[in-house]
């Protein structure tokens, strides 16, 4: 077993390791969006360029270099979402055509490339909106025809570069001879085929995508409830963490005072409404301070946390929030915490394991959680050796404890800074 000290412990956000899992990092995101998409046009018109005018010519051209910056542009905004696709989509076209515009003058409109290039573009970028907005209802009849549009570009390409090479203006009559040519019927065809193709395939793998999304939503929220968000983080970041550690926790014991007691003269219904409420606004304000775990045994929570001032903050904050709902019953809640050195990892068997911590660190947490009466809390010396002076202030000592199991008595802190609302960093 190793030590490994709060401050040691990842920052993890399970949001986006799901979302790094299923789109990789961001500059993984960015080549999956540049080849995937904003770059095809680009490598078409520099391969294009190239066959036209040889390597050198294309290297020294300023419009490529600019057409370059405009679709890396394009491809960082889209693969980091921060632009709705069918904008995001008309980037490279509009920043090219504001770099390309003032060199060529009019001429730019009378170039074909320019007129290929915003009609893919928009082609893209209305089949992508469209497929945003009305999602998944007519996905499966966008997505073929996206990538239709994707391989019947090469031959529009094809059609410009062998036009250029032989001298000829793109005119109406020139399209229909290029088309009537065997080779390049076949070749139209041949492409329109393998959009076709593509498409379905492309439909098929995000049908699936979508799927394995949804499934790992499900999954998630029943990880999360069983297990707790850091067990589910750790072990999709570093399933290591997940073996038997001995490290230094906080541990927050809070039970109702007198709830058997008065679970005798109530309803059994009026008994679960209130033990729901009473976990309902318990368990949120324990999960703003980022536990570990968070365990509800009938009318005891456990949490454990990283460090010594995450749980002084939800302790009164959990205090308070318990207050609002049993008091009207009645009833109040006794909460203790301790900190110290604990042994945490996956316990059970093959088929049943929950992550929680164990100890005299959580045996004594207990004990004085169990000498704490309704509305207070209780603190170890332990814990309260470890506060700063300006909330140590507000600590009252209290005779020790012969706690059950131990050979030395406890000695506790009596909190009561919650009275003045004392602000915890």
């Amino acid at each position: 077993m190793t030590d490994r000290s709060p401050q040691q412990l990842p920052s993890l956000n399970l949001d986006h390791l799901l979302n790094r899992r299923f789109h990789g990092t961001p500059w993984q995101a960015f080549w999956q969006e540049f080849l995937g998409n904003s770059g095809h046009f680009l490598i078409l018109k520099i391969l294009s360029d190239i066959a036209k005018d040889g390597w050198y010519a294309s290297i020294n051209d300023i419009a490529d270099w600019s057409l370059i910056g405009a679709f890396t542009v394009q491809s960082w905004f889209l693969s980091q979402r921060k632009i709705h696709p069918f904008w995001g989509n008309l980037i490279g076209p509009s920043c090219y055509t504001l770099v390309d515009l003032p060199l060529d003058g009019w001429e730019f409109f009378e170039n074909p490339s320019h007129w290929m290039l915003w009609g893919f573009c928009s082609l893209v970028a209305i089949a992508q909106g469209l497929r945003l907005a009305w999602k998944p209802a007519i996905t499966r009849y966008l997505l073929p025809l996206e990538s239709i549009a994707r391989t019947v570009m090469v031959w529009v390409a094809y059609l410009i570069t062998t036009a250029a090479l032989h001298q000829e203006p793109v005119t109406l009559t020139y399209i229909q001879i290029f088309f009537t040519g065997a080779s390049h019927e076949f070749l139209f065809s041949a492409l329109v085929f393998l959009g076709v193709l593509l498409g379905l395939q492309s439909l098929q793998l995000a049908q699936q995508q979508q799927q394995t999304q949804e499934t790992a939503a499900i999954l998630r929220n029943l990880a999360q409830w069983g297990m707790g968000n850091h067990v589910v983080t750790s072990a999709i970041a570093n399933p290591s963490a997940l073996t038997f550690q001995r490290v230094e926790r906080a541990i927050v014991f809070m039970d109702i005072r007198g709830f058997t007691t008065w679970c005798e003269a109530a309803r059994p219904e009026r008994v679960a409404q209130v033990l729901n409420c009473y976990y309902q606004v318990v368990e949120p304000v324990a999960t703003v301070h980022r536990p570990l775990r968070v365990t509800f045994t009938a009318d005891e929570v456990m949490v454990i946390y990283a460090d010594l001032p995450q749980a002084m903050r939800a302790a009164v904050a959990m205090q308070r929030a318990a207050r609002s709902v049993l008091s009207a019953e009645g009833l109040g809640a006794g909460c203790g915490l301790h900190y110290g050195p604990v042994v945490e990892g996956l316990f059970g068997s093959d088929g049943v394991r929950t992550y929680t911590a164990i100890g005299d660190t959580v045996n004594t947490a207990k004990r004085i959680e169990g000498a704490t009466p309704a509305h207070q809390l209780y603190l170890s010396d332990a814990a309260y050796q470890q506060l700063p002076i300006e909330l140590q202030i507000h600590c009252q000592a209290l005779p020790s404890i012969q706690a059950k199991g131990k050979r030395v008595p406890v000695a506790l802190w009596h909190w009561q800074g919650d009275r003045g609302q004392v602000a915890i960093p």
